[in-house]
């Protein structure tokens, strides 16, 4: 008797073990799924932020192209304002050569010499020539 109790008692305890071994299983089952899902939304996230990285990282570069190109554009700027003060410097040679051409022809016909006009003393210079 004490016997037939004793084992009602271990099957009743083997009935137990099964059946939280099989709850065991579920609940692994069910965490296993769970951390599957987890895991491709993390995937899926990763994609996304790949993507993003590839995008910003062309628009660094272009942006980086811009900058060379603007500071390509202040470098030409700084010498095209160069060459204008060369020009203007230029002019202002070439009025006071002029001015001492025509200073000198105006002595040498003072002399007595036979010098013709130059093409600007045709119509005193007024500084409109036509071009």
């Amino acid at each position: 008797s004490q016997r037939d109790e004793l084992q009602k008692k271990l099957a009743n305890a083997e009935k137990q073990v099964v059946k939280a071994a099989a709850a065991g299983r579920n609940t692994n089952k069910k965490k296993e799924q769970q951390q599957a899902t987890e895991l491709i939304a993390l995937e899926s996230d990763v994609k996304a932020k790949d993507e993003q990285i590839a995008k910003l990282t062309a628009q660094v570069a272009e942006l980086s192209d811009k900058v060379k190109q603007l500071g390509l554009v202040d470098e030409l700027k700084e010498r095209l304002a160069g060459l204008e003060k060369e020009q203007e410097d230029l002019l202002v040679y070439l009025a006071d050569q002029e001015q001492q051409a025509k200073e000198s022809r105006a002595k040498l016909r003072g002399y007595g010499e036979a010098i013709p006009p130059s093409d600007d003393e045709d119509g005193e210079d007024d500084g409109d020539d036509e071009e």
